[in-house]
């Protein structure tokens, strides 16, 4: 199932992602590059240097 935001993307998603796996509960970032991946949508990931998780 698509998400909203990926049927509204046309031609580029622009995700600020760390790159970990799907949590399972869907819905997160991960789930939506994975989606848009797949479905052909040109994904350019961004993770600033230095950017940490917090939480």
């Amino acid at each position: 199932m698509r998400t909203a935001l990926l049927c509204r993307t046309q031609m580029r998603l622009v995700a600020v992602w760390d790159g970990r796996p799907p949590s399972g509960k869907g819905g997160g970032t991960a789930d939506t590059v994975e989606q848009a991946r797949a479905a052909g949508v040109d994904v350019v990931v961004v993770w600033p240097e230095g950017a940490g998780r917090k939480g």
